[in-house]
This record gives C-alpha cells, structure tokens and sequence, in this order.
C-alpha cells in the first residue's frame, strides 16, 4: 500500500519570479488531463474527486483559493520546480527526484492491485506467476515491487497514457495478461464502463 499526498514545490528563486503579486494567495494545482478517478475525475472543463475535494476544503481555512492546471505527467515536476504548479497528488514512491519536493501527510491510501480477464485461468500467488507474462501499466508510473522483474524482461510492460484504457486493452487484448492498478481506480473505472 502506498500513501499518497501532494507533492509541494519548494522555495526556489524561479518559483518566486514565476508568481505576480496577485497570485500569491492562489494554490495551482495540477489535475491531470486524464484524471485518475475517484481521487481526481475530469469531466469536460468540470474538475472533482476526493484529492480536489480535500483541497477546496482546506485552502480557504488557511486565506487560500485552488486553481487547477491540467498539466501531463511527465511535465509536473519542472513546472512544479520553476513554479508554474505549487502541488500535484502523487505518492513519494512515484516520484523520481523525490528530494526536490516537499510532501504532505497523506490523505488516502493507494493500493496497487493485479485486474484480471474475467476467462483468465492465471492463478497470481507472487511476481513468479508473471514471468513470460505481459502487463498492462501507466505510461510514466513506477511500480517498485515490480521493477526488477520488468527490468530484467521476466516481466514485460503495456503502457498506456490513460486508465480507462488500461482496461480496455486488458479486456479486448488477447495478448495481455493483468493490470495493475489502484483498487479503487480499477473499480470505479470497470463500474463506470459497465464492466464490473
């Protein structure tokens, strides 16, 4: 189980440079264009889900207001650290340079799972089972209890850009075996798409 927060951007010359004077009571934060239901959901230019309202609660106690910026992934944590983005939900683990950031007490519990086809016969008791296998994950996520497997090719990689597609390769793909995903996610996601 990992803990996520938000990763905050910390006090760098560029940060302070990047701000006007009328937006120093103004908290942007990054929403991925995606969303990643039920913490974040994109819905046309309507933005909500757990993280988003957490925040909205908070920040007015605190003299702030939130803007969100649908920033992609592989793009944050520059636009974080030149301060363009004050903060994005992520969990320390997902984070390459985690030093550079600050990270708040998380405030859910991510738990990273194996989806299934519904006529798969693989019995999944440890990594072992996957090796030969192929899996779908996230394009730009880090998945540690798995890396060595994949590095080494025991395990092979499907990346895809989005979750909702995540599992429709998963169902529709006769070549790929599991996702992995948080639980709450994939079942928002399945239920969403009718196939829970």
């Amino acid at each position: 189980m990992l803990a996520s927060g938000t990763a905050l951007a910390t006090e760098h010359a560029e940060a302070s440079q990047a701000r006007s004077e009328g937006d120093a009571s103004t908290f942007f934060f990054n929403v991925s264009p995606n969303g990643y239901p039920p913490y974040m959901i994109v819905d046309g230019e309507q933005e909500y889900g757990i993280m988003l309202d957490v925040l909205k609660r908070i920040a007015p106690r605190i003299g702030y207001t939130v803007e969100t910026r649908k920033i992609p992934r592989k793009r944050v944590d520059q636009m974080l650290l030149e301060g363009y983005l004050d903060g994005t939900p992520r969990a320390i683990e997902w984070t390459e340079a985690p030093e550079q950031f600050l990270f708040t007490d998380p405030i859910v519990q991510v738990e990273e799972v194996f989806f299934f086809p519904e006529t798969s016969t693989l019995d999944y008791r440890n990594p072992r089972d996957l090796f030969g296998k192929t899996v779908v994950t996230h394009l730009g996520y880090q998945y540690p209890a798995l890396e060595p497997h994949l590095s080494s090719g025991e395990i092979s990689r499907f990346d895809v850009a989005r979750d909702e597609d995540m599992f429709r390769y998963l169902i529709h793909g006769d070549r790929l075996h599991a996702a992995v995903a948080d639980r709450l996610v994939g079942k928002w996601i399945l239920r969403n798409q009718g196939a829970a």
